[in-house]
């Protein structure tokens, strides 16, 4: 059986690491964490059908193109609450707040 796909997308790793910390720590071995810290890497993986638990995505490398996969949960990070709404499917999740 296989195991319900995260992605956490973000070109800023020193974002990135302690969010991957947190995630092994709450869901260890029960999902499958996946990386992207290279937008031409999310372009070529998004090129094909993806399936996922959740996409966790720089509201930078969003593009409203990602509504086409079968993804459950989507959560844009955003660095302010100001801001275009860029789709209202999409959670809007402030960046730096604990």
């Amino acid at each position: 059986m296989e195991l319900p796909r995260v992605i956490l997308a973000d070109t800023d790793l020193s974002y990135l690491l302690p969010l991957v910390q947190r995630f092994a720590e709450k869901f260890g071995d029960s999902i499958s964490l996946e990386v992207i810290d290279n937008q031409e890497y999310l372009r070529s993986l998004f090129s094909s059908p993806q399936k996922l638990l959740a996409l966790i995505i720089d509201e930078n490398l969003y593009d409203p193109s990602l509504r086409i996969h079968n993804i459950d949960n989507m959560f844009l990070l955003c660095e302010s609450e100001e801001g275009e709404k860029k789709d209202k499917n999409v959670q809007r999740v402030l960046k730096y707040a604990s």
